[in-house]
């Protein structure tokens, strides 16, 4: 007998099918998210479900009595309550990894985009402020051969580093709990404490987890 699944929102085609060789299913395939009351309300009998961040804690297990795995189709499981999953043999996935290029390119493109003044000059020409004078406001400032200072080098952070200096020549210090030989020995990159990173750097990207033992850290760091 195939075992139930319960999808919070719609998936790629060729995910529905695979799952539909091995499960009986059903999706949410409305446009406006899934409530809580009705999420619950389909839960009652499923042994799985996919979905968004959806809050897996007491309330939600009272109604799913037979659901033995839960898959977040995102990246972290900050919605799970592990503790309880785990004394009810109920199994947790995600997605690691999945973003990390995409976060990546987002981050340096933000950072182009304020080095540029981008977002300004096209707020300017939309309002037909355009004039062929050029203003001192119009510069920007090049990240190209600049110090970019990046605070945190985990997956995200090694992913900017190789945009910084393959792509843009970048010098880069980088500041972290525990050093990176491996982006050290690839791009070059120079650990350094927090104080110098901030002192040198042109250009400074966090890349942290927002968590208690993050905020003790730089509490500590700061005293």
């Amino acid at each position: 007998m195939k075992p139930t699944v319960f999808i919070t929102k719609k998936i790629p085609r060729e995910v529905e099918e695979y799952i539909s060789r091995h499960c009986n299913y059903e999706i949410w395939d409305k446009n406006q998210p899934i409530t809580r009351k009705e999420l619950l309300g389909k839960i009652e009998n499923i042994d799985g479900i996919m979905t968004t961040k959806e809050s897996i804690d007491e309330e939600f297990l009272n109604y799913a009595k037979n659901i033995k795995i839960v898959s977040n189709i995102a990246v972290g499981y900050d919605n799970f309550d592990v503790e309880l999953m785990r004394n009810n043999n109920v199994k947790g996935t995600h997605t690691p990894h999945v973003l990390d290029e995409t976060v990546a390119d987002t981050a340096f493109g933000l950072l182009v985009m304020t080095s540029r003044k981008l977002s300004y000059l096209d707020r300017y020409v939309k309002e037909g402020q355009w004039k062929t004078k050029e203003h001192e406001s119009f510069l920007g400032k090049d990240i190209h051969n600049s110090t970019l200072g990046v605070i945190g080098s985990g997956r995200i952070g090694e992913k900017i580093i190789r945009r910084a200096t393959l792509g843009f020549n970048m010098e880069v210090l980088y500041h972290n709990r525990s050093r990176n030989k491996e982006i050290e020995n690839k791009y070059n990159a120079q650990y350094t404490s927090k104080e110098k990173l901030l002192k040198e750097a042109d250009f400074i990207m966090t890349l942290l987890p927002l968590n208690k033992q993050l905020i003790i850290y730089h509490m500590k760091s700061l005293n």
